[in-house]
């Protein structure tokens, strides 16, 4: 089953029609989609009877990145598949990387990953069997390498 959260300031459950035909806009609050997520893990998917994956796209700007990695390392505690998070960079946005990349930074100070360039495709991969994958994203050409990094095969045995 594919579960869909969008966020800004809350997060909230919806279907994928509205997923992918929703522009949200405010203050951002990455950390609400981990939690829900979580929470959907806890009473709907538990880890004991599902396999769970977690897919986080964004621009990279969060209002409390801090909380936002507190939330992914108590899912990372609950032993779930994998969370990958896709960082988007809007090709006009010339500033991407330097004030609103908050979360990319704190992935990279939160756990112990590995950073990989592959021809300019920059992935966090987390070390060990650390279930955790980040990929940038700077222009559609990315999109596929990304994809193929979310989900290459037998990266981490549980």
């Amino acid at each position: 089953e594919t579960r869909f959260i969008i966020h800004h300031a809350v997060a909230k459950v919806v279907d994928e029609e509205i997923f992918f035909n929703t522009t949200e806009s405010g203050g951002t609050n990455c950390y609400t989609a981990y939690e829900t997520a979580s929470n959907l893990i806890d009473t709907e998917y538990p880890i004991n009877m599902w396999n769970a994956y977690i897919w986080h796209f964004s621009d990279g700007e969060d209002s409390d990145p801090g909380r936002t990695m507190e939330e992914v390392a108590k899912l990372l505690a609950k032993n779930i598949n994998m969370i990958g998070y896709g960082e988007v960079q809007p090709a006009e946005d010339s500033s991407w990387g330097n004030k609103n990349s908050t979360l990319w930074e704190s992935f990279e100070k939160s756990f112990p990953i590995q950073t990989i360039d592959d021809h300019g495709f920059k992935t966090l991969v987390g070390k060990d069997d650390l279930p955790l994958l980040c990929a940038s994203i700077k222009a559609r050409e990315d999109i596929m390498p990304a994809l193929k990094a979310f989900l290459k095969k037998d990266r981490w045995t549980k």
